[in-house]
């Protein structure tokens, strides 16, 4: 506000010479000199220097973005100017973190999860950006399968397995004597000898997040 009235105002980022509005966005971030002169040469110009500091951008890296549930992922603050407080929102319903630099967080439920982060620079000025889809958490196939009878006689030793995995695509078995397949529900045949016999099933999935499971025959 100036003391003497009739005088006008200059300089970056002032929208009005006459009332002297100063728009901070117009001016831009930095230190800017504004003048205030006073028509008829009876006093000298008045200046004063005002300084806008810059809104923080923020930025983040997730170096590794996706994997099987649960997944541990690691997300690192790039914001500019470096933050000096910051606040991460998960997305997933879990408490907030104010790490600072970096933040390492478990998303435990499949899905793809918006990060927001708060940044707060040292000179007080927040910024606040999501980050749709930040990380991508994929469910993990569950192995699960039963034989036709796990009990058989010499003279039978055929066994049919009855797969019942969900959300797999892809199936391995080793019958545990050396034979193996790809098949969904395949058919083994042990030698005609007394012994006992552990079926191991590791079924997948296109996100390739396998799981396993056994069975002992005889």
């Amino acid at each position: 506000t100036a003391s003497i009235p009739g005088g006008t105002w200059s300089g970056t980022g002032i929208v009005s010479s006459t009332s002297g509005e100063f728009s901070p966005d117009q001016a831009g971030a930095g230190s800017h000199q504004i003048t205030y002169t006073i028509s008829g040469g009876c006093s000298s110009p008045g200046t004063i220097d005002i300084v806008i500091n810059e809104m923080p951008v923020v930025q983040i890296d997730v170096p590794v973005a996706s994997g099987c549930a649960p997944f541990n992922a690691t997300l690192v603050d790039l914001s500019s100017p470096a933050s000096s407080s910051i606040t991460w929102n998960f997305g997933d319903g879990t408490p907030n973190s104010n790490q600072l630099n970096s933040v390492n967080h478990s998303f435990v439920n499949p899905g793809c999860y918006d990060i927001t982060v708060t940044s707060t620079s040292a000179a007080g000025c927040s910024t606040t950006t999501s980050f749709p889809g930040a990380v991508c958490v994929f469910p993990n196939a569950i192995a699960s399968f039963n034989v036709n009878n796990p009990v058989h006689g010499l003279m039978n030793p055929d066994f049919q397995m009855i797969n019942s995995s969900s959300n797999a695509s892809a199936y391995s078995w080793d019958f545990g004597d050396g034979g193996t397949s790809t098949a969904f529900n395949p058919a083994h045949t042990y030698a005609e000898a007394a012994g006992s016999y552990t079926i191991i099933l590791v079924a997948n999935n296109i996100n390739n997040c396998p799981d396993t499971t056994k069975l002992t025959v005889t």
